[in-house]
């Protein structure tokens, strides 16, 4: 074992990484996002590595133990254990315990083999994953939280991970959280704890720091990367999260809704519905039901929020955010109202059965009395549910959807990835119907019931043409002095 000459460079934003993990005052969970190729693995091992040494330095007692927590164990040993076999380790990592730890073992000055630290390798694949995260440990690392580029990965859960946080309770001189990962959506629970949600004011969870490698502090050679970028053609998602650096969605097969852009389809800036033109609630039942909010309206359908819950009924959906939503931005559609035509309801067809309200009454007629307006049902039928929002997709300007709509985001989500076909191993597709996968497919569900009843191009005509009943005449050649009531004869036909 000749490992007596290890040293550890880092560079650029890794450096600054390393340094907020062995400061005693740093960060209690840190954080660092980079697309494929910028050494975050590295980055874990050389923070374990130099983090051992510091713990010593201060009286701490070897090994350091370590969660090294992952979607699944196999994970680990196809991507982690063959990163800590570089060379340039010198044979210090060694898988142990039958392939249970990955330790980091030395030999000192004196030629005596030291172990410096040991990794638990766990994976969260099954029902017994909590038990696994309840160890003792000095430290917590998470290696690629929203997996999912490998057979079956999961992931790691938001409760699994603060209940391995529990579980640093060993003394050491500086305890901490670090989570090493490609880029997750904007949705997941590891982007809203250390990114926030900017666009709705939200900041990062206190005590965390994100760090983000940039693609150009990539270990990869240019051609490498442009190489893996052209493999990757077919994959939108995965350019954005592995090549570019980006948050994105994650695709678990293909989409359905595969003309969906996220530049062409979703307003950054707040959209508000037409005053005095119909809305159309578009409603999935079941157990988790869900509600999605639309105009119909100048060949363009608007989204404007999209509502779920989970369990609960239809009645609850109602009147705990589908209501209360309708006041505040609606007020002029008379919610509540039982004849009013501003409201239009649209129903899963398997919601006309009694019971699914709350166990006691029909669903129609619960929404309808609740909300106010008339309801009706979508079709049953794939072609008819799907085929409305495909044409609203494929013509321009013909659907938007308000980034900032409360529930936006998710269903933003759902049409970018989480809604989709069923996939062999080979990505072959297996059926044409979608998976039903909550609340993703609710979400889409209840958005093609809406549109499948307001074709765009069925609407009719601008909102403001009343303003503007009479033509307007133009005139294009005349004498200022000689035509001046003219000019203000055409001028009064404009009513403002």
């Amino acid at each position: 074992m000749e490992n007596t000459e290890l040293r550890i460079e880092l560079h650029g934003v890794a450096t600054e990484a390393a340094e907020e993990a062995l400061n005693p005052t740093g960060a209690r969970e840190i954080c660092v996002l980079g697309p494929r190729g910028t050494g975050k693995s590295q980055l874990g091992l050389a923070i374990v590595f130099m983090h051992a040494f510091q713990h010593h330095a201060h009286g701490g007692e070897l090994p350091v133990e370590w969660m090294l927590i992952t979607g699944t164990h196999r994970e680990h040993l196809d991507k982690l254990v063959p990163s800590s076999q570089q060379p340039h380790w010198r044979g210090a990592w060694q898988l142990t315990d039958g392939g249970r730890y990955l330790s980091l073992i030395v030999l000192d000055e004196e030629r005596t083999v030291r172990t410096l630290a040991h990794c638990a390798l766990i994976g969260l694949e099954d029902a017994t994953a909590a038990n696994r995260v309840r160890r003792e440990c000095h430290n917590v690392w998470l290696e690629e939280p929203a997996s999912a580029g490998i057979e079956d990965a999961s992931g790691v859960s938001l409760s699994n991970y603060l209940l391995a946080d529990s579980s640093r309770r060993l003394p050491t001189y500086r305890s901490f959280d670090l989570v090493t990962s490609n880029y997750p959506s904007e949705t997941h629970w590891e982007a809203k704890r250390f990114y926030g949600e900017p666009d709705k004011g939200v900041k990062p969870f206190p005590n965390t720091k994100l760090f983000r490698i940039p693609q150009e502090q990539s270990w990869m050679t240019l051609e490498q990367r442009v190489r893996m970028e052209q493999q990757l053609a077919g994959r939108p998602d995965m350019v954005r999260r592995l090549v570019h650096g980006e948050f994105g969605s994650i695709q678990a097969g293909q989409p359905v809704a595969q003309n969906f852009s996220a530049i062409e389809h979703v307003s950054n800036t707040p959209l508000h519905p037409y005053v005095g033109e119909p809305l159309i609630i578009g409603w999935d039942g079941g157990g988790s039901p869900t509600a999605v909010i639309l105009q119909a309206l100048l060949g363009r359908v608007t989204v404007f929020a999209a509502f779920t819950l989970s369990p609960g009924g239809s009645r609850q959906l109602a009147e705990g955010k589908v209501l209360p939503w309708l006041h505040r931005h609606a007020g002029w559609a008379q919610p509540g109202k039982r004849d009013t035509s501003l409201i239009q309801h649209v129903l899963d067809p398997s919601m006309n059965a009694r019971g699914e309200a709350d166990y006691e009454s029909w669903p129609p007629d619960v929404i309808a009395r609740i909300c106010g307006g008339f309801v009706d049902f979508g079709p049953t039928d794939w072609a008819g549910r799907l085929d409305p929002l495909f044409k609203a997709l494929d013509m321009p300007g013909g659907f938007l959807i308000d980034k900032h709509g409360e529930g936006c985001a998710d269903l933003i989500e759902t049409l970018a990835s989480k809604w989709h076909y069923r996939e062999n191993k080979l990505e072959e597709l297996q059926g044409d119907v979608p998976v039903k996968d909550h609340p993703w497919s609710d979400y889409g569900d209840s958005l093609c019931y809406a549109i499948a009843k307001a074709p765009p191009a069925l609407r009719r005509t601008d909102p403001y043409q009343a303003a503007f009943p009479q033509e307007l005449k133009v005139i294009t050649a005349f004498d200022p002095m000689e035509d001046h009531m003219a000019v203000a004869e055409s001028w009064g036909q404009v009513r403002w």
